[in-house]
C-alpha cells in the first residue's frame, strides 16, 4: 500500500473511530498518531486545521464541510456560543447577499465582535427561545439569522433574505413547497412565517441597522421563487412603480394554467425576471426555453402582454422597461 493510500486509510479509520470531527489533538494521539504523522498529514493534504488546537479530515464536502467547521469554532468559543448570522443562513440554504464573508459567524455573549482565525465572533447574548439544537450544535433558528443577515444592507437584499427565510419556514411547516402554488392554502403560511419574523425583528429592535429590515417586514412574500425576483421587487418596491402580485394562476387561451412571476392585472401585464438558475443546461435548456416561448404565446393569445429583464439590465432600466409598459411615462 502506497503512502497517499496508507494515509488515506489512517484518516479513516479515525473518522470510524472519533465521528467526523474536527478533533483535539489529543484524541488524534490517543488513537495512536504522533505529533509529526499529524503534521504530514496536514502538510499533504489528508487534514485540515479548521482552527488552533484541532485536526479534521479535509475530504468533507458541502454542508458537512460546514458543520465540521462549524463544530470547530464552537470547540473553542465561549460558552453559551450558537451559530448565526451568515454562517445558519447557510446551512438553511437560505439566498445570501453576493460578496458576504466566508467566515463562521458565531454570536458569543460577553465578548466584544471580532474576526479570529476564520471566525467572527458577534459579542451579543442569544435567548434560548432564537436557537435550535442542529446537527448536534446550537444554530440561530431561521428568522433570527435571516433579520440578523438583513440588518444594514440595502433594501433589495434585506427583502431577498427575509423573502428567502419567510419561504423557508413555509416550506418547513408544509412540508413541501406546493402550498404556495396554491391560494386558496396559502395566506395562512405565509402569515405565520411573517409573524415569526416580526419577533425576530423585535428582539433587536433598535440595534444598528435594524430600520431596513423594519422597512422591508411589511413586504415579505414567501411566494418569491428566486433570489432575483426578490431582489428585482426590491427596486421595484423602492420606485414610482406600483406592487406586483406574485405567483399568480393564469389561464392561457389553450385553457392550460401557468403561474406569473409578478403580474398588475389591472394592466394585463406580466412581468418576468429572467434569471438564468430557472434553466438546466443542454437539451434540458433547449427544452425548457422552448416551453417558456410556447407559454408566453398561449398567454399572449389570452389578452396578456410581457415584460421581461435579466440580470445583466442595470435596476433603473428595469423600472424604466416596467413603467414604460404600465404606461407611466
Amino acid at each position: 500500500m502506497g503512502a497517499h493510500a496508507a494515509s488515506h486509510a489512517r484518516v479513516s479509520a479515525l473518522v470510524e473511530r472519533l465521528g467526523i470531527g474536527p478533533w483535539r489533538l489529543a484524541e488524534v494521539e490517543a488513537a495512536g498518531w504522533t505529533r509529526k504523522q499529524i503534521r504530514w498529514a496536514v502538510d499533504n493534504g489528508r487534514l485540515a486545521r479548521p482552527s488552533r488546537g484541532l485536526v479534521a479530515p479535509v475530504d468533507v464536502a458541502g454542508e458537512a464541510l460546514l458543520v465540521q467547521r462549524c463544530l470547530a469554532a464552537l470547540a473553542v468559543a465561549p460558552r453559551g456560543s450558537a451559530v448565526s448570522h451568515r454562517t445558519a443562513s447557510e446551512l438553511d440554504r437560505l439566498w445570501l447577499p453576493q460578496g458576504i464573508d466566508d467566515l463562521v459567524h458565531l454570536t458569543c455573549p460577553g465578548i466584544p465582535d471580532r474576526d479570529d482565525h476564520g471566525v467572527r465572533l458577534h459579542g451579543s447574548a442569544l435567548d434560548t427561545r432564537w436557537v435550535d439544537d442542529r446537527h448536534g450544535m446550537p444554530v440561530s433558528v431561521t428568522e433570527r439569522a435571516a433579520v440578523d443577515i438583513a440588518r444594514g444592507r440595502a433594501f433589495d437584499q434585506a427583502l431577498m433574505v427575509l423573502d428567502s427565510a419567510a419561504r423557508a419556514l413555509v416550506i418547513a411547516e408544509a412540508g413541501d413547497d406546493r402550498v404556495l402554488r396554491d391560494p386558496s392554502r396559502r395566506s395562512p403560511y405565509a402569515d405565520r412565517a411573517r409573524e415569526r419574523l416580526s419577533l425576530a425583528y423585535d428582539s433587536v429592535a433598535g440595534w444598528p441597522g435594524t430600520r431596513v429590515v423594519r422597512l422591508a417586514l411589511p413586504y415579505v412574500d414567501p411566494c418569491s421563487e428566486s433570489p432575483f425576483e426578490s431582489s428585482s421587487r426590491g427596486h421595484i418596491l423602492r420606485s414610482r412603480v406600483p406592487p406586483p402580485e406574485l405567483a399568480v394562476p393564469l389561464r392561457g387561451a389553450s385553457g392550460k394554467r401557468y403561474f406569473a412571476d409578478f403580474l398588475w392585472r389591472q394592466h394585463r401585464l406580466i412581468g418576468e425576471a429572467d434569471g438564468w438558475s430557472k434553466y438546466r443546461t443542454g437539451i434540458a435548456t433547449r427544452d425548457a426555453l422552448r416551453a417558456e416561448r410556447e407559454r408566453q404565446r398561449d398567454l399572449e393569445a389570452a389578452g396578456w402582454r410581457f415584460v421581461r429583464w435579466d440580470p445583466a439590465d442595470p435596476p433603473r432600466v428595469v423600472i424604466a422597461r416596467i413603467a414604460a409598459a404600465l404606461g407611466l411615462v
